[in-house]
């Protein structure tokens, strides 16, 4: 994207348009990086569940044990 910050915040619709250049591959390449993204995203949110799961019975052995 190119413009100004107020071209950014309140575009003109077709001075804003006119000022943006996209290729196909910039938004191949974009929309790649995302689903990568998004990806890695979901794995470290099940990673982070399986781990408080695991504290969480650690604590339950822990409270039987006392």
């Amino acid at each position: 994207l190119t413009g100004s910050r107020e071209q950014l915040l309140n575009p003109d619709r077709e001075d804003f348009f006119s000022n943006t250049s996209f290729s196909a591959s910039k938004l191949e390449e974009a929309l790649r990086v995302v689903m990568e993204t998004r990806a890695l995203l979901a794995s470290n949110t099940a990673s982070q569940l399986l781990l408080e799961a695991m504290v969480l019975r650690l604590r339950r052995l822990d409270d039987n044990e006392l």
